[in-house]
């Protein structure tokens, strides 16, 4: 199951009520959005929704650090570049580099990248994309 069905189902909301409820970033906009909130379903909405912010934030946050590590930059210096950044123009990283990025990804996310695929990420975007398409899949 993948994250964003298994969210919708322990909240037991719909895709229509993710999308037409507050986008709410901070816990602490969360917490004054639910004192003052009566209705229970945007509440359990707003709650999902964070959620889900929260998981994607992760996601790029993850590829960032783990670029930055193997190439041994400061994550700051990764992110400067942005997230179209390209791993061997930008970045600087050779072939060993990006197997490395690859397998720590692959354990981080424990997701395996298809060997035809590999060819294609070219970029922080890409993997993060990646990640993103890997995780919604049902199992």
């Amino acid at each position: 199951m993948n994250i964003n069905k298994g969210i919708l189902e322990l909240f037991r909301l719909s895709t229509e009520d993710i999308k037409n409820c507050k986008k709410i970033k901070t816990p602490t906009n969360l917490k004054l959005y639910l004192k003052n909130e009566k209705d229970e379903t945007k509440k359990k909405a707003a709650i999902a929704n964070f959620l889900l912010l929260a998981f994607t934030d992760s996601i790029e946050n993850s590829v960032f650090q783990i670029i930055a590590e193997v190439l041994k930059l400061d994550v700051s210096e990764v992110k400067n570049f942005g997230i179209n950044a390209n791993l061997n123009d930008d970045l600087g990283a050779d072939s060993l580099d990006i197997v490395e990025i690859q397998q720590r990804i692959e354990e981080h996310h424990d997701i395996d990248i298809d060997d035809n695929d590999v060819e294609k990420i070219l970029t922080v975007n890409d993997y993060i994309q990646y990640i993103k398409k890997e995780t919604k899949n049902d199992e």
